[in-house]
C-alpha cells in the first residue's frame, strides 16, 4: 500500500550526496556540432587524417538537500491501556507508520512542485511556493519561468490545446527522443490519467497492456514514434495547478522522464531514519519519536525529457 501510493518518489534512483548540497554536472548540449534541427557531420576524416576533439556542453548545478523531520508520540496512559485491554495494535507502530506515509507525501510532492531557488516563485505561477530550504521540483526543472536557474535548458514545454492529451504526450515525447533522448515513463496524477484512459477507452491493446514498474505497481503503457512509454499516475494532490505563462489558463503539468538521467541524493539514510527519544524526556509521560529523512533531486539531461501542461 505504501508504495503504491507513493510510486514516483520509489520508483527514482537513489545515491549518496556528496556534500550539504548535491553538486553534479547537467547537460545541455550532447555536442557543439548536434542540435535538436539539424546535424553536422564532423567525425569523417580521411586516412591518417587529424582527429578533431569535442566535448558536451555542461554547466555545474546544485540540488539542495531538504531536511524532511516529523515528531510522533504516544501517551504512557494510551499504551498502558492498550496492552492491559488486550487489544492487538500497537499505537507506537502506528503513529509511526502515519508519520512515514506524511513524510513520504511531502517529499513526493517536492519532487513534483519544490522551489528552493525561484525567489519570485508563488503557488500560483509557474514557479511555485518558494522556500529556500527545500529543493527544485520537476516543475520548475523542466518549466520555462525567465530567472530561474533551469529557464534555458532546453526541456520540452508543451501547452496542450487541439491535440488531446495523448497526442499531447507523443508530440512531447518525439521532440525529446529528436534532441537525442529516450523518454521511458510519463508521470501524471490521477485526474490526468483518468482522462489518458477515457481517450483510450476502445484502444484493447492499451488497456491490457500492463508492465510493473516497480514491486507490487503495474501500469500501462503507450506506442509511441521510438518505442514504448509507461504511464506512472500518483494519487495525490502532489502536482498541484497554476497559471500557464502561455495561455493563462489554470493548468497542469505531466512529466515525461529519461528515469536513468535522474537521482535523488541522499545524506545520512537512503530511507527514513526513527531517532526514539528517552521516555518522559520533556517531563511529559509519552514516548517519542523523531521521523526524518535528508533528500535532494538531481535532473541531469533536462534537454532529454520535459513536460506539458495539462488544462486543469
Amino acid at each position: 500500500m505504501f508504495v503504491k501510493q507513493f510510486p514516483l518518489w520509489e520508483m527514482l534512483p537513489k545515491e549518496p550526496a556528496n556534500g550539504l548540497v548535491h553538486a553534479f554536472d547537467q547537460m545541455v548540449s550532447p555536442d557543439p556540432n548536434t542540435s535538436s534541427t539539424s546535424n553536422t557531420i564532423s567525425t569523417v576524416v580521411s586516412d591518417l587524417g587529424t582527429v578533431g576533439f569535442t566535448a558536451s556542453d555542461y554547466v555545474r548545478q546544485t540540488a539542495n538537500i531538504a531536511v524532511f523531520a516529523l515528531g510522533r508520540g504516544v501517551g504512557f496512559k494510551e499504551l498502558a491501556a492498550v496492552r492491559q485491554g488486550g487489544m492487538a495494535w500497537n499505537p507506537e507502530k502506528l503513529e509511526l507508520s502515519a508519520g512515514m506515509i506524511k513524510l513520504a507525501y511531502d517529499l513526493q510532492t517536492m519532487v513534483a512542485q519544490g522551489n528552493g531557488t525561484y525567489a519570485s516563485g508563488t503557488g500560483a505561477n509557474e514557479g511555485g511556493a518558494y522556500n529556500n530550504t527545500y529543493f527544485d521540483g520537476l516543475r520548475l526543472i523542466l518549466g520555462s519561468v525567465a530567472g530561474s536557474n533551469y529557464a534555458s535548458n532546453n526541456a520540452i514545454q508543451l501547452e496542450q490545446g487541439s491535440l488531446n492529451l495523448t497526442q499531447t504526450i507523443k508530440a512531447g515525447v518525439a521532440k525529446a527522443a529528436q534532441a537525442g533522448g529516450l523518454p521511458d515513463v510519463v508521470v501524471m496524477s490521477i485526474n490526468a490519467k483518468e482522462q489518458l484512459d477515457q481517450e483510450n477507452e476502445n484502444n484493447k491493446r492499451y488497456n491490457d497492456n500492463l508492465v510493473e514498474v516497480i514491486p507490487g505497481v503495474q501500469v500501462n503503457q503507450i506506442a509511441w514514434a521510438n518505442g514504448i512509454l509507461k504511464v506512472l499516475p500518483v494519487p495525490g494532490f502532489s502536482f498541484g495547478t497554476y497559471t500557464s505563462p502561455i495561455s493563462g489558463q489554470t493548468v497542469e503539468d505531466v512529466y515525461f522522464l529519461q528515469t536513468d538521467s535522474i537521482s535523488m541524493p541522499w545524506l545520512y539514510a537512503e530511507g527514513f531514519t526513527v531517532l526514539e527519544l528517552p521516555a518522559a524526556v520533556d517531563y511529559t509521560l509519552s514516548q517519542r519519536y523523531i521521523i526524518f529523512s535528508m533528500s535532494g533531486m538531481a535532473v541531469k539531461t533536462p534537454l532529454f525529457m520535459g513536460k506539458a501542461r495539462r488544462l486543469a
